[in-house]
C-alpha cells in the first residue's frame, strides 16, 4: 500500500497545490524536484537514468512548446492582416446565439481538427476563435477543451490507436470505441451548453432547455457519421465525421433547424456585431491550406529516432502540427503578398511562451521519471507500473475509462496515456477472462475525455488567449463534464462487458 501511495504522490502532490492556489508555474516544478528526490532516494534510480528521463521529458515538452508556438503565431497572424476577423464574421453568421456558436465552432469545427492534427491543437485554435467573437476568455478555454473529447479516439488521423496500442492486436478496438462514443458523445454539446448557461449570470433552466434539442441533434450529427465511418480504417472517422457533421449542421442552422426562437448570450448582452471585409473564400482558405498540410503531412513527413542515454530514445516528428503552422504562414505571406506581418506576430508569440514553457516541461519531466523509474536498484516496478495495479480487479471496466483519463491527466495525450496502460489493461483483463478489446476501448474512450482536465493541454490553451495561472477557474468547469462522462463511460462498460 505504502508503494501505491508513494507512487501516485506526484499527482497528489500538484493536484493539492492547484487546489491551494498556487499556479502551475510554481506547482509544477515543486512537484518536478519532489519526484526527482523520491525516484533518487526511495526507488533508488541512478543518476544518468534520472538525467535521461528528464532529458526525454524536456524533448517532449519542446514538441508541445512548439505546436502552441506555432498556433499562437498562426493566429497573430490571421490577426493582423485581419483574417482572423473575418473568419469569425462568418461562423458568428451562422447565429448569433452563443449557445449555437460555441457548439458548432468547438464541438464540430474542434472535432475537425482534433482528426487532423491532434496533440492539443484544437483548443489553442478553438479558444481564441471563441475570445475573438466576444467569448470571455475563460470560458472559451473551458468549452474548447470539453469539446475535445470523443473525437481524440481517432485524432490525429488515429495516432492514439496507430502508436497507443503499439504491440497490441487492434482488431475491433476501433469499433467499440465508436459504439461507446457513439452514445456518451452525443452529451457533449449538452455539457458544453450547461457550462455556458452556469458560467453566466442567467442561469435558468430554460436556457439550456430551449437549445437542448438543438445540442442533441449536433451531437449526433457527428458520432453517428464517426460511427460508421469506422469501416474505413481507424485513420479518419474523426476528422471525416466532423466535417460531415459541420456542413451538415452549418447549413440547417442557416434554415432555422431546431435554433431557439428567443436569442441568448452572456449576461443578457447582445452578440459583438463584427464586420468582415474579406470574401468567405480568402478568409477560409488558410484553414484549407493548414488542413491540407495536415492530411498529407501525416503521410509524407517523416520522423528520426535519436538516442538520450540508459536505454532511451525521442523521435522527432516533422509532422508536428506547429511546423505545419509555420509552412501555412508561409504559403498565405507569399500568396497574399502581405508585408511586415510576420515579424511583430512572430515577435509576440515568442513573448507568450515563456510561462508555459516552465510548466510544461517540468510536468513532462516529473511525468518521465515516473515512468522510467523502474530503472532502479531498489527492485520496485515504474510508479506506473505499481499504480497500474489498481486494475487489478472485477471492476476494471468500470475504472478503466477513469485510468486512461488519469494518464491524459499527467501526460497530456491520449496515446501516451494508452502507451503507458493500455499493456496493463490488456493483461489484467487477459486474466480475469474479460474481452480485450472492450477494455482497451474504454481505456482510450477515458484518455479522449482525460483532455479534458489534462494540464499540459490547460497551460497551452489559456496562452493563446494570454491568460495565466487560471488552471484552478478552467479546472472548475472542465472537471465536472468530465467527470459525468468518465462515469456514464464505466458503467456503460460494466453492462457492455456482461
Amino acid at each position: 500500500m505504502i508503494n501505491i501511495l508513494l507512487a501516485i504522490s506526484p499527482v497528489l502532490l500538484i493536484v493539492i497545490l492547484l487546489l491551494f492556489k498556487k499556479p502551475l508555474t510554481k506547482a509544477a516544478p515543486i512537484t518536478f524536484v519532489y519526484t526527482l528526490g523520491i525516484a533518487l532516494l526511495f526507488w533508488k534510480m541512478t543518476i544518468g537514468g534520472v538525467g535521461a528521463s528528464t532529458l526525454k521529458g524536456l524533448f517532449v515538452g519542446l514538441d508541445i512548446i512548439l505546436i502552441v508556438f506555432g498556433a499562437i503565431f498562426f493566429l497573430e497572424f490571421l490577426q493582423n492582416t485581419k483574417l482572423l476577423v473575418s473568419i469569425e464574421y462568418y461562423l458568428s453568421s451562422l447565429s448569433s446565439d452563443r449557445r449555437i456558436q460555441a457548439i458548432i465552432i468547438a464541438w464540430l469545427f474542434g472535432s475537425f481538427i482534433e482528426g487532423s492534427a491532434g496533440f492539443g491543437t484544437p483548443a489553442a485554435i478553438v479558444a481564441p476563435l471563441l475570445v475573438g467573437i466576444g467569448f470571455p476568455a475563460i470560458i472559451a478555454v473551458s468549452v474548447a477543451l470539453i469539446a475535445d473529447s470523443t473525437s481524440v479516439v481517432f485524432g490525429a488521423v488515429g495516432t492514439p490507436i496507430r502508436v497507443g496500442l503499439t504491440g497490441l492486436e487492434i482488431g475491433m478496438i476501433p469499433y467499440h470505441s465508436a459504439f461507446i462514443n457513439l452514445f456518451l458523445g452525443i452529451l457533449v454539446p449538452v455539457l458544453i451548453l450547461s457550462v455556458l448557461v452556469y458560467s453566466s449570470k442567467k442561469r435558468t433552466l430554460k436556457a439550456v432547455l430551449d437549445c437542448l434539442p438543438f445540442a442533441l441533434y449536433a451531437g449526433a450529427a457527428f458520432t453517428v457519421p464517426h460511427f460508421f465511418l469506422t469501416r474505413l480504417g481507424y485513420e479518419f472517422p474523426s476528422m471525416l465525421g466532423a466535417l460531415v457533421g459541420l456542413i451538415l449542421v452549418s447549413v440547417t442552422t442557416k434554415l432555422g433547424f431546431l435554433v431557439p426562437h428567443e436569442q441568448w448570450s452572456f449576461d443578457g448582452k447582445k452578440s459583438k456585431k463584427i464586420k468582415g471585409e474579406l470574401s468567405l473564400l480568402k478568409s477560409i482558405f488558410p484553414y484549407v491550406v493548414l488542413s491540407a498540410l495536415l492530411i498529407g503531412g501525416k503521410y509524407l513527413l517523416k520522423s528520426f529516432t535519436f538516442p538520450i542515454g540508459n536505454g532511451l530514445s525521442h523521435t522527432f516528428h516533422l509532422f508536428n502540427p506547429g511546423i505545419l503552422f509555420l509552412l501555412t504562414i508561409l504559403v498565405i505571406n507569399v500568396l497574399y503578398k502581405y508585408k511586415h506581418v510576420c515579424g511583430p506576430a512572430c515577435s509576440h508569440a515568442s513573448k507568450i511562451l515563456i510561462k508555459p514553457f516552465i510548466v510544461i516541461t517540468t510536468i513532462t519531466g516529473f511525468v518521465q521519471i515516473m515512468i522510467n523509474s523502474g530503472m532502479n536498484a531498489s527492485g520496485l516496478g515504474s510508479m506506473i507500473e505499481i499504480i497500474a495495479q489498481i486494475a487489478d480487479t472485477t471492476l476494471l471496466p468500470l475504472i478503466s475509462p477513469f485510468i486512461g483519463a488519469f494518464g491524459a491527466f499527467i501526460a497530456g495525450s491520449a496515446t501516451v496515456s494508452t502507451l503507458l496502460f493500455g499493456k496493463f489493461q490488456f493483461l489484467a483483463a487477459t486474466n480475469l477472462g474479460i474481452d480485450t478489446a472492450k477494455i482497451l476501448a474504454l481505456q482510450l474512450v477515458g484518455a479522449g475525455v482525460g483532455n479534458m482536465i489534462a494540464l499540459t493541454n490547460i497551460v497551452a490553451a489559456q496562452a493563446t488567449v494570454k491568460l495565466h495561472h487560471k488552471e484552478r477557474e478552467i479546472l472548475k468547469y472542465t472537471i465536472i463534464p468530465c467527470l459525468i462522462y468518465l462515469v456514464l463511460a464505466g458503467l456503460f462498460g460494466m453492462f457492455y462487458l456482461v
